[in-house]
């Protein structure tokens, strides 16, 4: 195994591509966590490939960097982080595969954040160096909240890495979860496109793993191309119309049959609202 070389002494000759800097940005914030996946490629201290990965090193203030395979030390969880970020920061992933792994690395990174969390707990029920005596109802109910904030942390952690809202990050990991659940073939689910995979994950999340299975063999069906994607995002338009319908009708439901003048106001401008959103979604049907 090669030795880290010094960056100042790497020669770098003329790029075939730009360096993109928001690249270097991702790959700077997960070698930061997990390492280096893939060192660079040098001929007699020349750059071959890795100018990414090197401006990434650069940015992160290194003076080394190793220009041969990295090291496994054995821990299971960070082996299979390498293969997670090599494929979700590096290649182009379908809907499916890509909340399998963001949920896959959110588990592996909270379970090696937890600990901290857990030292911290640990040390707030101390006094002077003293365990103050606690139920167990309470001690678990405090490492739920340390479980939850790891999973937070993780959370956003993919999220800064990926460029995206921690919401999105919940939503990738709440559908797979669905399709988990439904038991759904992961082979299959990979064949869909985005708007696809959406849709047989909310059937599986609201009508469980039967109607899911219906819905994934009847995606699976359709053709591939824009006629396809068209279609999908009009059956998406209308399940968007049938949830907004029925929010209405539920909020209408539980307003108050006496309001002040002023509450007044307030709902039916809420009420405009929605049904102004529903007739844009209906408009965009036609």
């Amino acid at each position: 195994m090669s030795l880290p070389i010094e960056i100042d002494k790497i020669i770098i000759r003329k790029r075939h591509r730009k360096v993109n800097p928001v690249k270097v940005a991702e790959l700077a914030e997960s070698i930061k966590q997990i390492g280096l996946i893939n060192p660079i490629s040098l001929n007699r201290n020349t750059l071959l490939a890795g100018a990414h990965r090197l401006a990434a090193y650069k940015l992160l203030g290194e003076d080394r960097i190793p220009y041969s395979p990295c090291g496994i030390n054995g821990d299971e969880d960070t082996n299979t982080l390498i293969e997670i970020d090599e494929n979700l920061f590096r290649n182009e992933l379908s809907a499916a595969e890509k909340a399998q792994h963001i949920s896959e690395r959110v588990e592996i990174m909270t379970r090696k954040k937890l600990p901290e969390k857990l030292k911290k707990v640990e040390a707030s029920f101390k006094k002077n160096g003293e365990k103050i005596g606690v139920s167990n109802n309470v001690y678990q109910k405090v490492q739920k909240g340390a479980e939850r904030a790891a999973s937070a942390e993780a959370k956003k952690d993919v999220a800064n890495i990926l460029g995206t809202q921690t919401s999105n990050i919940n939503a990738d990991i709440n559908r797979h979860k669905a399709v988990f659940d439904a038991k759904l073939d992961q082979n299959d689910l990979e064949e869909l496109n985005t708007t696809q995979y959406n849709r047989v994950a909310s059937i599986a999340k609201s009508q469980g793993g039967e109607a899911a299975k219906v819905e994934l063999e009847q995606q699976l069906s359709k053709p591939k191309g824009e006629g396809a994607t068209t279609h999908d995002a009009s059956a998406s338009l209308r399940q968007d119309i049938g949830v907004l319908t029925s929010a209405r009708a539920i909020v209408k439901k539980l307003t108050p049959n006496e309001v002040s003048e002023l509450e007044n106001d307030y709902y039916e401008e809420a009420f405009n609202s929605i049904d102004a959103l529903i007739d844009y979604l209906r408009s965009k049907l036609k």
